[in-house]
């Protein structure tokens, strides 16, 4: 390496002189400086897709940009030479002077045209840039990358807070400090990515050659040195790091600014993205180093960033709109903190390898500092639920590969167990517990982190358990013993070790949360209770109910680490510690699906294997106790809500069938529907397809899901204004369907066009046919360049998963939406020719179809063997029993905010159909549904009844006045 930090002191030498000469000459370096950065864009924009060749067509864009521009080398000695330029100004204690941060102005970044070009670039408060990624502009440099021959394809794969003019000249700091920083997105991190993608690329090649396991890794030992040396050179690393410290010090104190919107409507996500990427490469490879630099000085502002990003802990606007951003700088302390021994294996020969002492020490350099550790805890609860939805997310987008809001959470759960063992981090979010009974800010950040934590536990554990049953399965028929089919294996089996991993993580933190008594409390609160009682009992009848004979697996196939008495344990003393609250009694009792006879299988299981104390054994009895008490003799469909309608049910399954059967005669499907009968409809509910409504009202049933962005909504782009005013008027003319068969609904906010909510029927012949399903819309104010924020908000409560694409979180999973990966680029958002209605039928046509099953992804392949039209029809009729239970009877009760009506004509129009339609989906369930659908029906039938008699809100209206 002494030879290389020997190259870069010389070429530093031969670019002062002119430099400091002034004038014309200085002008020409700066220019030149600017120009290779500039020239080197799409090299860095192509590594940035490396990772994502589909065809061989990009394979060849890829290797011809490799071809036609800068080398890594190159780049990344440009990159080290400026960074020397930097020195004078990077040697600072604690925090930079002032008057270095006064050199740095964020005008820089409104566009020089002699410098550097921005514009691409989504900005971190500021307009989000559809597509994302730098620009690929042609270049005329030639040269290639550290290993050109992996590169081809073989089919597989402002003083702070205040501005200069813009025209004003920057003093040479400032120039040397932008065009170091935009180094770091050009060379460095790009070249890191190099890295990765010909390492991994070699390991795919000597796998097929054969290679000896020693040979092999000593071959890619040697690569990943080539590149190291390259981009860890001691006084390069020194620099770089010295760089972020500077650079995350001005940002915090930007944040600071009276004007620190404005300042964050100019920055650009990839300073702080670049940054983060570094620090964990870093961390991987050269801990020690890190370990030497005053890190709680860069923790302390990377808590001021974490807050300014999310909605909770913010005073104003946010200044960080993009949870990537909050996700990156998660990473980065999850790295520091966590030891690597308690993270998933690295993937590089070296990384991660550190021991015990260099951790310590690390870590150390992090927390260190009292008042820190106090600090910490509040912003990771805030991100919790901050990562929750991003404006502009393409899943197949570059900048969002690395995201995963399970992931992230994963991280989080890591970083909260361990600061709960820390005595001033612990008494810091205990005090948030406490403070949540009279505060109402600490209130809504304590209730989004918990319902954070069981949307991330119900997800987590009931994927891996639902992969696990199919495991199963598969190993009790026989299966392809192909190497495809055993590569698929592992790669599942790798899949359900993480959900487990994320699941198991979650639990425990849960877990020691609820052992202090304020933290219990909030997650045995209010609506909160319902689905704490959810989580319980979805779980333990998963681990002990006759669901649980698909978990049981022969010792050679458990190879996925799958504990259930772990987790069966984790989830009693969760149930234990709340359950001294009265409300999660009543949520437990009043919940559809509670099945006491499991419950208290649960507690013999519990006792048999010795899983509980003594004490805690008689404390779960006294709770099953009060629940079995506290519950009602039948429950109909829905829950507490309609007691007086339970007590009217036979308690007999068979009595209640055949009362049914009288008045309903016998179960056939759903009759076609006749043209007087669409004459009727169309004709009652046409003038309604389209209308305005207070969306956004206090008294909104639901609330509207994105409240808070709409609330801090930057002002709307001309563009946007004049799609929607275009969407708006095609809308209300017709454009909407209108059938008995199939509709949908549309309402736009009275005072927002940019805050929506949509009503689709459920197409017949579906499992969701006739039901009603309401989606929140949100369009950012870069509509229509990016897509649209849609959330289902048809879940009870965030409680159940309608299909494979809506999440029970309300996730839509779209590629229309960037939600969901599409290989197609037609199905993509086109600002040009997608809209809203397009995302509208999407959904009913695409998601809410007759086997929605299908679109679980591997589940599409199993359509044609004999086990599929079982699975199927097991799969569809829990969601004819969520249909009837919350897309009937559940808006019945309580009519979506602008759609009373709607509701009301909907259901009265369509009565006879729908109770026709779901007396025989009730002789057509499993015989373990058919009690439960009996009960919703008969529910159903008196709640349609009710809204037959109903006034339309517009006579109650008049009425009340």
């Amino acid at each position: 390496m002494a030879g290389l930090a020997q190259l870069h002191e010389a070429a530093h030498h031969v670019l002062r002189a002119p430099l400091t000469a002034g004038g014309a000459h200085k002008d020409k370096v700066l220019s030149w400086l600017s120009e290779a950065l500039m020239a080197s864009r799409p090299r860095a924009s192509a590594i940035h897709r490396s990772d994502h060749f589909k065809s061989a067509e990009q394979a060849a864009a890829y290797q011809e940009a490799m071809r036609t521009s800068s080398t890594d080398e190159f780049v990344c000695n440009l990159a080290s030479v400026l960074l020397r330029f930097c020195a004078p100004f990077l040697r600072f204690g604690e925090a930079p002077a002032p008057a270095t941060l006064a050199k740095l102005s964020v005008s820089h970044y409104r566009g020089r045209d002699e410098r550097l070009d921005y514009s691409p670039h989504s900005r971190l408060c500021g307009h989000i840039v559809g597509g994302g990624g730098p620009s690929a502009a042609a270049s005329e440099l030639e040269g290639g990358s550290l290993f050109g021959e992996l590169d081809a394809y073989d089919g597989d794969v402002a003083s702070a807070g205040t501005f200069s003019r813009a025209n004003a000249p920057l003093h040479f700091v400032g120039e040397m400090f932008f065009l170091t920083q935009y180094a770091f997105h050009i060379a460095m991190v790009p070249t890191v990515r190099h890295l990765f993608f010909h390492t991994g690329r070699r390991r795919l090649q000597l796998e097929r050659g054969g290679m000896a396991a020693r040979d092999k890794d000593i071959d890619l030992y040697r690569m990943q040195e080539c590149y190291t040396v390259l981009l860890l050179e001691p006084q390069q690393l020194q620099l770089s790091i010295d760089f972020i410290l500077l650079q995350a010090a001005w940002l915090a104190e930007l944040s600071r600014g009276a004007q620190a919107s404005q300042a964050f409507e100019l920055v650009p996500q990839f300073v702080v993205l670049d940054a983060a990427a570094w620090l964990v490469f870093v961390a991987q490879f050269r801990p020690e180093e890190l370990a030497l630099h005053p890190l709680h000085s860069l923790t302390a502002n990377m808590v001021v960033l974490l807050r300014a990003g999310c909605p909770e802990l913010c005073s104003g606007a946010r200044l960080i709109r993009s949870p990537l951003v909050l996700a990156a700088l998660v990473n980065v302390l999850y790295k520091f903190v966590v030891p690597p021994s308690s993270r998933p294996k690295e993937g590089l020969l070296g990384a991660g390898g550190w021991g015990g002492d260099v951790n310590a020490r690390l870590s150390q350099s992090v927390l260190g500092v009292e008042s820190l550790r106090a600090a910490l805890p509040e912003p990771l609860l805030a991100v919790y639920s901050a990562v929750d939805s991003i404006e502009g997310l393409d899943v197949d987008a570059v900048e969002a590969e690395a995201f995963d809001k399970w992931n992230v959470r994963m991280e989080l759960n890591t970083l909260l167990l361990h600061l709960w063992t820390l005595p001033e981090a612990k008494k810091s979010i205990v005090d948030i517990g406490i403070a949540a009974a009279d505060d109402g800010s600490a209130r809504r950040l304590l209730l989004a982190f918990c319902n954070g934590t069981l949307d991330t536990l119900l997800y987590e554990l009931e994927e891996a358990l639902k992969r696990i049953a199919e495991i199963k399965r598969a190993a009790d028929v026989g299966g392809d013993a192909s190497a495809a089919a055993d590569a698929q294996h592992q790669h599942n089996v790798g899949y359900i070790r993480h959900l487990l991993h994320t699941a198991t993580a979650t639990l425990q933190l849960i877990g020691e949360l609820v052992t202090e008594p304020s933290l219990a409390a909030a997650y045995a609160s209010g609506s909160l209770s319902h689905r704490t009682a959810k989580v319980v009992i979805t779980f333990v009848g998963m681990l002990v109910g006759k669901r649980s004979l698909d978990l049981k697996l022969k010792a050679s196939e458990d190879d996925f680490g799958f504990d259930p008495r772990q987790l069966l344990q984790g989830m009693s003393r969760v149930l234990l510690r709340c359950a001294v609250h009265a409300p999660l009694i009543a949520a437990l009792a009043d919940d559809d699906d509670l099945d006491m006879p499991v419950l208290h299988k649960a507690a013999s299981t519990l006792s048999r294997l010795g899983l509980l104390q003594a004490d805690e054994m008689d404390s779960l009895h006294e709770v099953l106790h009060r629940v079995a008490t506290h519950r009602t003799p039948s429950v109909d469909g829905i829950g507490s809500s309609s007691n007086a309608i339970a007590a009217t049910i036979p308690a007999d399954t068979t009595d209640a069938l055949a009362k049914l059967e009288a008045e309903l005669g016998p179960p056939v499907p759903a009759a076609s529907v006749s043209s007087e009968d669409v004459e009727g409809y169309v004709g009652a509910l046409s003038e309604l397809a389209f209308d305005e409504a207070e969306l956004l009202a206090e008294e909104a049933v639901p609330q509207y899901h994105y409240k808070a962005q709409a609330g801090q909504a930057q002002s709307a782009l001309p563009a946007l204004r004049k799609a929607l005013m275009h969407e708006s008027k095609a809308l209300g003319d017709g454009q909407l369907p209108c059938h008995p068969d199939a509709s949908i609904f549309v309402r736009v906010d009275e005072a927002r066009l940019d805050v929506w909510r949509a009503l689709l029927t459920g197409p017949v012949d579906t499992p969701y046919a006739l039901g009603l399903f309401l989606f929140d819309v949100y369009c950012p104010a870069e509509y229509p360049s990016i897509s649209p924020l849609v959330h289902f908000e048809t879940t009870n409560g965030g409680t159940v998963k309608f299909n494979p694409n809506l999440y029970a979180d309300g996730k839509v999973c779209l590629s229309l939406l960037g939600t969901f990966t599409g290989t197609d680029a037609t199905q993509k958002w086109d600002p040009k020719r997608s809209s809203l209605y397009q995302v509208f039928v999407s959904i009913q046509s695409q998601i809410l179809t007759p086997h929605p099953l299908a679109n679980e992804p591997g589940y599409e392949a199993l359509m044609s063997t004999p086990t599929w039209k079982q699975q199927s029809a097991e799969y569809n009729a829990k969601l004819r029993l969520y249909t009837m239970r919350y897309a009937m009877l559940g808006p019945l009760r309580a009519p979506p905010r602008g759609f009373e009506d709607v509701v009301r004509l909907h259901f009265k129009l369509q009565r006879a159909r729908i109770l026709q339609q779901c007396w025989a989906w009730t002789q057509e369930a499993p015989m373990e549904l058919r009690d439960k659908m009996c009960h919703a029906l008969n529910a159903l039938r008196d709640a349609l009844d009710a809204a037959a008699t109903a006034a339309p809100l517009a006579v109650a209206m008049v009425a009340k006045t």
